[in-house]
């Protein structure tokens, strides 16, 4: 290698080692002390990188001349032994910052504060000095002064070099390593739900802690702590993967009332509060990425926390502010804190209004409820909840649903009542056919149940007898699935009902006191209730469904048993077993058994129940 080209290089060292000292020092400084056992050796190891640019950079400085004769023929042996112990300590630091070896897994969010960008930015540093002491030391015993082109040429290359390195590194470090991403190959046609249940299908065991089973486009969506993987409900083929397994207080879900996206929303950077979160939103059926963009924190006027999120659609998040006008819910944009829509509540002077639990507000597809009373201000000094509850409900007390077009914020339809107390209630619920293929979306208010698309009243419910008690199933605009307990000696029925409440078909059932308590549970098909439960045996509890046809029967009809085969559960498993622990979901290709119901996360395997 020619003297000029040398030269050139070691100057570009030069340039790449001081780019590193000043690049990375401020990262180093600035990085937070709350880190986690596995990340406490990291600013030491950065430390010693940096440490040994400075000797190398000043031993660099100090043996530069203008003269040309000073330059040794060939180097000493004991000089080429330092260097390459030198370079070689620079490539075991490389190793040993690698960001992996240091970063906390997303299932300790609340816990560390360690970034996955801060951690690649110190790493990159190590990387610049272990690149820049390899040029110096490797390609000149002396660097030369003298040629002052070959000086500015080697100082801009190596200026150039800390450029694309600080750049470009990070971002394939983060889409290889700290992003795993995968995609489905088409988005493919989706298997129906389906009418009935006969055996199990497939098994799939999760690799990572589940938090929650969703219903997905082509099947079930699993949310881990960090991300989701989507299966096939036909055959429980993975279709995509997207994880961040070392994001900072991730937290993944659906969007309620459709199943075409999903979100991750995530801390990126460390930042004084309130903190802006990055979303990100995919593409339910191929996994693809639909939007990836900060979604800073809505702070009303006049205030210092931000306001909660009582509803959240892909591109609107909707809140309740109070403002010197008066009450209105508000459409804000996620990625910006831009106002799309607001729409006032009317407020009659001397009245106050009574808003319940989140803030009276229930969203579900593209619909917003907005509940509330409103009766005249009883001027309670103190714990005016009780104070309402023994109050007789005063002349002029309204209750209202109001439905709002969650894009524009117009009001679609509204129903007043009279209420029958002054309690609290949660907002409207939405009840659905659950698995069934017939029949739209209902809100159940205590005014009555309404189509949640155009607010049009409806009666699925049948009436119920004295001494029976009635547990619904499944509840649309077109009917409902109920469970009645006629009590005595009598036989449990299911019934089915069209959208006025007549029964339209009585099923007799076997008495199983057991099935009973856990029919919350159930999956109500179209052919078949698919029931899971918890079976003992000995001293072992086990994983089975129950199904029974939904044919009209009127002789007393038997649950079928659906064994899963997975033998005794695990005895991690065992303290989280209760009624409601053993889910089904209906999902296009199956009815997935997991376990449910639980605070924490679980690794028990997911079960797909077919035709």
């Amino acid at each position: 290698m020619g003297r000029r080209l040398r030269d050139v290089l070691g100057w570009s060292g030069v340039a790449v080692l001081a780019g590193a000292l000043v690049l990375t020092v401020p990262d180093l400084v600035g990085f937070p002390e709350y880190t986690a056992a596995s990340g406490q050796s990291l600013p030491l190891l950065v430390w010693a990188a940096l440490i040994l640019a400075i000797g190398v950079g000043g031993l660099t400085s100090l043996t530069s001349s203008y003269a040309p004769t000073d330059f040794p023929a060939r180097p000493s042996l004991l000089g080429v032994l330092v260097r390459a112990v030198v370079v070689l300590v620079g490539l075991v630091l490389v190793w040993a910052t690698f960001p992996t070896r240091h970063l906390v897994l997303a299932v300790d969010n609340e816990r560390y504060r360690m970034f996955p960008e801060a951690v690649t930015g110190l790493w990159v540093g190590v990387c610049l000095v272990a690149l820049g002491m390899a040029l110096v030391l490797c390609l000149a015993a002396v660097l030369s002064l003298h040629r002052w082109k070959r000086v500015l040429t080697g100082l801009a290359a190596g200026a150039l070099a800390v450029v694309l390195v600080w750049t470009l590194v990070p971002m394939a470090v983060t889409r290889f390593l700290l992003v795993e991403h995968t995609v489905a190959d088409t988005a493919g046609e989706s298997a129906p739900v389906p009418a009935t249940v006969s055996r199990v299908g497939w098994t799939w065991q999760p690799e990572h802690s589940v938090v929650g089973v969703e219903r997905g486009p082509r099947g079930p969506l699993v949310r881990y702590t960090d991300g989701f993987v989507a299966l096939d409900g036909a055959t429980g083929k993975e279709l995509w993967t997207y994880r961040l397994p070392y994001g900072r207080q991730v937290r993944t879900g659906v969007f309620a009332g459709q199943d075409r996206y999903a979100y991750l929303s995530h801390v990126a950077a460390a930042q004084p509060e309130p903190e802006t979160r990055t979303m990100v939103v995919l593409d339910t059926a191929t996994g693809e990425i639909v939007h990836d963009a900060l979604m800073p924190p809505v702070v009303p006027e006049g205030k210092e926390d931000p306001a909660a999120v009582l509803y959240l659609t892909p591109n609107v998040r909707v809140v309740r502010v109070r403002e010197e006008e008066g009450e209105r819910v508000v459409g804000h944009a996620t990625d910006s804190t831009e106002r799309l829509w607001e729409f006032e509540l009317d407020l009659p002077e001397g009245h106050l209004c009574l808003w319940g639990n989140d803030g009276g507000v229930r969203g579900y597809g593209d619909r917003v409820l907005v509940a509330r009373l409103c009766l005249e201000d009883p001027e309670v000094e103190s714990n005016l909840s009780a104070a309402l509850v023994d109050m007789d409900v005063p002349e002029g007390a309204v209750e209202s649903v109001i439905a709002l077009d969650a894009t524009t914020g117009e009001q679609v339809w509204r129903h007043d009542w009279t209420p029958e107390d002054l309690r609290l209630y949660d907002p409207p619920g939405v009840r659905t056919s659950g698995g069934a293929s017939v029949g739209a979306p209902v809100a159940v208010t205590e005014g009555g149940t309404f189509a949640l698309s155009d607010g049009e009243p409806v009666q699925p419910l049948p009436p119920t007898p004295e001494r029976a008690d009635d547990r619904t199933l499944a509840l649309s605009t077109e009917g409902a699935a109920v469970l009645r307990d006629q009590g005595d000696e009598e036989p449990v029925l299911l019934l089915r009902t069209d959208a006025s409440g007549e029964v339209v078909q009585r099923t007799r059932i076997e008495r199983n006191l057991q099935l009973w308590w856990g029919m919350g549970e159930a999956a109500v098909l179209d052919g078949q209730v698919a029931m899971p439960y918890i079976a003992y045996d000995a001293d072992h509890r086990l994983r089975e469904f129950a199904v029974l046809p939904l044919d009209g029967a009127e002789e007393e009809g038997a649950w079928t048993r659906i064994g899963l085969g997975e033998g005794p559960v695990p005895e991690s498993a065992e303290a989280r077993l209760g009624d409601d622990g053993h889910s089904a979901l209906p999902v296009p290709g199956a009815v997935v058994s997991y376990l449910g119901g639980t605070d924490g996360p679980w690794l028990d395997p997911l079960y797909g129940l077919v035709p």
